[in-house]
């Protein structure tokens, strides 16, 4: 004799389990969905807010530089170094480095790159080996200015940054010299820029040493 069974029935309970998370699957999905929008949102904001602090600090780090490199250049043509008159540009040079000067000191490298003027130190008297060898040796070879990355005139002396030009004497370089930035100075010209609340900046150079920020914020904005 045989016997049937009939498949148990979902019971009313399982329904409506199933009804509520058929029902609230599409808003949980939408509601990820726009969690991950909105997140998206916020880092396209933020990189926008980036771009758009960084221009300002960025033009006027860019005149700066521009600016000590344009004075370089204005000192390096008069009156024109000579071997016999080092002495008179060194008493020059000194004369240049006012406040409102946006250099703290001239250095004159000659053409095996020592260095035969620092107007740190009295002329004559002993000075530092240069601590931008590289960028004097470059100078020296293609004849074009550039602006060091942050170094150390002597041991005992804070990191610094130059702009670096060639003296030209017979349609040759002669000379090198270089003029020397604080990085203190970079930072309180980022300061000056009035950043948005929250907002920090920092400065790198091509080997990743670093400048003073202007404030110790949760954001900075690299440039």
């Amino acid at each position: 004799m045989f016997s049937f069974r009939r498949p148990a029935l979902p019971s009313i309970r399982s329904k409506l389990i199933t009804l509520v998370l058929a029902s609230m699957l599409p808003i949980m999905l939408g509601a990820i969905a726009l969690v991950r929008d909105a997140g998206q949102r916020e880092q396209e904001h933020v990189a926008r807010d980036a771009a758009t602090v960084t221009r300002a600090p960025v033009a006027a780090l860019d005149r700066e530089l521009d600016s000590a490199e344009s004075a370089a250049r204005v000192a390096a043509a008069w009156p024109t170094p000579a071997p016999d008159s080092l002495d008179r540009f060194h008493e020059h040079a000194r004369q240049l480095l006012r406040p409102e000067f946006t250099g703290h000191a001239f250095v004159l490298s000659g053409r095996d790159g020592a260095t035969l003027l620092h107007t740190r130190y009295p002329y004559g008297s002993a000075v530092p080996a240069p601590g931008n060898a590289e960028e004097v040796a470059a100078v020296l070879r293609h004849g074009d200015g550039r602006t060091s990355s942050l170094y150390r005139s002597s041991p005992d002396q804070p990191g610094v940054v130059s702009s670096d030009v060639p003296v030209w004497q017979g349609g040759k370089v002669a000379y090198v010299l270089s003029v020397q930035q604080r990085p203190r100075r970079v930072a309180d010209l980022l300061a000056a820029q009035q950043l948005p609340p929250g907002w920090s900046a920092e400065v790198f150079d091509r080997r990743g040493a670093w400048s003073p920020a202007t404030t110790d914020y949760s954001r900075s904005a690299q440039a």
